[in-house]
């Protein structure tokens, strides 16, 4: 009896002794992708945590104004320049819509069959490729939308028309711009936030049931959330909207404030629904600067644009991050200043180390 009670003690030992020397599992690590599309003199370029890549094109100038990343697949999309009878003839030059998937160039036309396009920003969803952008195969520019590659009308030409942004949230398909004034269409059907020739949709972002619309009235930045307007800046300078951000309750804005006849990159923060508007400066007023394009994951802030090269007209593509457990930021030129760049877009994908 005795003995039997021993060995139940000592097996009862080992097996603690065997649970206490397992080690804790690690925590995870994670790390993040940043994406920039952009060009750098007459070259489209993406960037990849900073490093440079010439997208392939035709030699003439294009250039790349947005980038998506779904799965292990990289997207961008712009605009490329074609010549009807040579680069050396007099003969204006016209734009053919172009997209990359993972570096790969494919390219389309407008309706016509022609190519005079302009192509301002991307989105996949479900294996299906979204683009926005305009037409000027007629007397006005034509909103346009592609879905893989096939065109589609959002306005009918009798009126000034651009489309510059993209969302998709289930089945339905959102596109902000200009139709003689702010516009947002919904499945192609058409909302007028305003009926101002000098105000524009630039930015669309959908997060559950609210969607977000950010462009100018006139001189002053504003945001509609489902189509009730907010001012971002009292209207005294020039000032525009260009990129919206949702994340949780959290609403993010880039753009610009002209000051003493110079840009300044612009960051608006609203933390929380009761939260009030913070302003932040990216940059000091010394030189003209725009933000373009802003990110946001697990708090960390990443925003794109371009600021002039000290004493000189050419723009460097610029990078602005701030960490979420900062309160600093980080600012990155992506370029040199050799030649004119600026980064469009930004694309953030967040992956175990």
């Amino acid at each position: 009896m005795k003995k039997s009670i021993l060995v139940s003690f000592a097996v009862l030992f080992a097996a603690v002794v065997a649970v206490g020397c397992k080690r804790s599992p690690k925590n995870k690590e994670y790390v993040y992708d940043v994406c920039v599309a952009g060009y750098e003199g007459k070259a489209p370029m993406l960037w990849k945590n900073g490093e440079p890549t010439k997208l392939s094109h035709n030699g003439t100038d294009a250039i790349a104004t947005a980038v998506f990343v779904s799965g292990n697949d990289v997207y961008a999309a712009g605009l490329e320049c074609v010549y009807d009878n040579g680069q050396d003839q007099a003969d204006p030059p016209r734009y053919v819509g172009v997209f990359w998937k993972n570096g790969i160039i494919s390219r389309f036309t407008d309706l016509a069959g022609k190519a005079d396009l302009e192509v301002n920003d991307l989105f996949v969803s479900g294996g299906d490729v979204y683009l926005v952008g305009q037409d000027k195969f007629g007397e006005e520019p034509v909103a346009m939308l592609w879905k893989n590659g096939i065109a589609e009308t959002l306005s009918d030409g009798s009126k000034f028309a651009r489309a510059y942004s993209v969302f998709v949230s289930g089945n339905d398909v959102y596109v902000a711009g200009d139709h003689d004034g702010v516009a947002l269409w919904k499945n192609k059907i058409l909302s007028k936030y305003t009926n101002d020739s000098y105000s524009e949709a630039h930015s669309v972002f959908v997060s559950g049931n609210d969607v977000y619309v950010v462009g100018r009235v006139s001189k002053t930045a504003t945001l509609w959330k489902n189509g009730v307007a907010e001012k971002l800046t009292d209207g005294s300078n020039t000032a525009y909207a260009s990129s919206v951000f949702v994340s949780g309750n959290d609403i993010y804005i880039v753009g610009f404030e002209e000051r003493n006849s110079k840009k300044v990159a612009m960051l608006w923060t609203k933390r929380g629904e009761s939260g009030r508007w913070e302003t932040k400066d990216l940059t000091d007023g010394s030189k003209g600067a725009i933000a373009s394009s802003v990110y946001v994951i697990d708090n960390h802030i990443y925003v794109t644009g371009s600021e002039l090269k000290e004493n000189s007209t050419i723009d460097i593509a610029m990078l602005w991050t701030k960490a979420a457990d900062s309160d600093t930021w980080e600012v990155k030129k992506l370029t040199n200043g050799e030649t004119d760049a600026s980064a469009r877009s930004v694309y953030v994908v967040k992956r175990e180390k």
